[in-house]
């Protein structure tokens, strides 16, 4: 395929995504919903907090689904990040070096890539992706920042290689939100995470 081709389908790919515009004015598109459920347990399962929000597609995740679309791209696996967003303490990683919380998807090959968990679950039903994992707070803080993240291959690596290549591959954001109200989380308890990813 010719590059002035691809540019044209790339183009007309995106203005797709970004919908067509009506004879009112009015635009009607895709839409992208990130519905979150952070739900917070004790070591010995005890129910401690629950917090539901929605959350939105950033910039990285619109060029994924264009690369997709044009054949340009991959995706191998999830991975999910849970943050403080401040100047506070990170929920993993250790005292001297204090990390967000990386899930990362079972049975996908990350590399040298430092996850805190590989339990991640995705699953995929009447079109929605459902991503559903735990993993346990290292420190006491608070939750303020959450992204999903795809491993996103080159599009020399087919669909079926891209979750084992151990190379040509980088995490891409795909969906990410602050929290008005970030929950509290103590040394210790378990976060179970569920992320429910749909599309009208």
């Amino acid at each position: 395929m010719r590059k002035s081709t691809k540019i044209i389908l790339t183009v007309t790919m995106v203005l797709l995504l970004a919908g067509p515009v009506l004879a009112g004015g009015a635009k009607e598109g895709i839409a992208v919903h990130g519905h979150w459920k952070i739900e917070i347990f004790e070591p010995d399962g005890t129910p401690v907090s629950i917090t539901e929000f929605e959350n939105a597609l950033v910039i990285t995740g619109k060029g994924t689904l264009a690369l997709l679309l044009d054949n340009d791209a991959s995706v191998g696996g999830w991975t999910v990040s849970l943050d403080n967003g401040s100047t506070g303490t990170e929920p993993c990683g250790s005292a001297a070096a204090p990390a967000a919380c990386l899930l990362g998807e079972t049975g996908v090959n990350w590399g040298s890539e430092v996850l805190h968990s590989t339990n991640l679950v995705a699953t995929q039903s009447g079109g929605d992706i459902e991503l559903s994992g735990t993993v346990t707070a290292e420190n006491t803080t608070t939750i303020g920042v959450v992204a999903s993240y795809t491993k996103r291959c080159l599009g020399t690596v087919t669909p079926v290689n891209c979750p084992a290549s151990a190379s040509d591959w980088s995490l891409w954001g795909f969906t990410a939100t602050n929290l008005a109200s970030p929950p509290s989380v103590q040394a210790g308890q378990i976060i179970q995470v569920t992320v429910t990813i749909s599309f009208s």
